[in-house]
């Protein structure tokens, strides 16, 4: 089967999600295909790849959201759930020049997460320096924030929000969180020491 043109599918770039696999698209969707995949259903595409350990539970789920879009399982940022009914997702990954505790801490911390976000989150369950769930200041949808360790100063955020009602809601949340985990990661970055051939040093406030 031929792969589609785009190389973004369920609003993760192949870069992203190579970064956080170690497989590109192209090679999700090949493996996938090997197992006949397309006749399978979401639940069991996830716990397929989770179960071969070919990616974490998180990002297990967003492969299987991708595949499904890319062989036409699903409408672009559809999703399934378990019981059949269907409703939108939007999904938006950044790396950050920072350690992954001081980014689990910025969203994790109420206080601190203000400074990026005003927005309530209603936190439901939580996993040190791995995720965040919980309910939208809307009461309705739902956030889920995943982070990955890059390197000594280098981590990645992932957030999915979830039980979108329509693609209107979808880009409109895709620009909202463009714009938060821009203003986060610019935060974050710029309260890292600079490195000089002389040492570390603090940066300066502006």
């Amino acid at each position: 089967m031929a792969d589609k043109p785009a190389d973004n599918y369920g609003g993760i770039s192949s870069e992203a999600v190579k970064e956080a696999t170690g497989k590109t698209w192209k090679e999700w969707l090949n493996i996938l295909d090997l197992i006949d995949a397309t006749k399978m259903n979401h639940k069991d595409i996830a716990a397929w790849i989770f179960a071969k350990k070919l990616a974490n539970g998180w990002w297990s789920q967003m492969v299987t959201v991708g595949y499904g879009q890319a062989r036409g399982m699903r409408e672009k940022h559809q999703v399934t759930s378990a019981t059949g009914k269907r409703s939108y997702g939007v999904n938006v990954t950044v790396t950050v020049n920072a350690p992954i505790k001081q980014l689990y801490k910025a969203v994790a911390d109420l206080k601190l997460r203000k400074s990026w976000l005003r927005e309530k989150i209603e936190v439901s369950s939580t996993t040190k320096e791995k995720y965040l769930r919980g309910i939208w200041d809307d009461g309705k949808t739902k956030v889920s924030f995943g982070f990955y360790f890059k390197g000594k100063d280098k981590s990645q955020i992932a957030v999915e929000h979830s039980k979108l009602e329509s693609m209107k809601q979808v880009e409109e949340k895709k620009k909202f969180w463009k714009d938060r985990l821009g203003k986060l990661k610019g935060q974050l970055e710029k309260a890292m020491p600079v490195k000089t051939s002389y040492g570390v040093k603090p940066r300066k406030a502006k």
